[in-house]
């Protein structure tokens, strides 16, 4: 059982933490050569979906690893250490959205903030989302440390 577990944890975080990639390489340099109105009109019609993607990626990726740690725990499997430290980086992902992303998405999707502020605020946006992709992919490769553990 800790194996499927540990297997499902790895391909979990190496989806989330692609998916982020993929986010910083594609989107945010999109979002960024965007005139400031457009991009708010895209985010406005996108915001949604980004986050019911985004979001239940991320709550997966912290549900399946801490799941895999409780197991391990139980079952006093190798490899609980690097499973713990993986199911802690997810947490600090996750805790990121009600930190800084959750208002300055709200912020783009309304359109509460000033088009003179756009650029700065995707900068600082784009700062945050580097720190969590890093994160992210520290979770993945420590799950092929617990996988390699097993």
């Amino acid at each position: 059982m800790i194996e499927i577990l540990v297997v499902l944890t790895v391909v979990v975080l190496g989806i989330a933490a692609g998916a982020l990639i993929a986010e910083a390489f594609i989107l945010v340099p999109m979002w960024r050569s965007m005139e400031a109105s457009a991009f708010l009109a895209w985010y406005e019609l996108n915001a949604e979906r980004l986050l019911r993607f985004f979001g239940s990626l991320e709550v997966a990726a912290l549900l399946v690893p801490g799941l895999a740690t409780a197991t391990s725990w139980f079952q006093e499997t190798s490899g609980l250490a690097y499973l713990g430290l993986a199911t802690g980086l997810s947490i600090l992902v996750l805790v990121s959205f009600p930190i800084y992303f959750r208002d300055a998405n709200a912020s783009f999707a309304q359109g509460t903030i000033d088009l003179d502020d756009v650029p700065d605020e995707l900068r600082r946006w784009a700062l945050w989302h580097r720190g969590r992709t890093l994160i992210a992919l520290l979770a993945f490769i420590v799950s092929i440390m617990a996988a390699k553990a097993l």
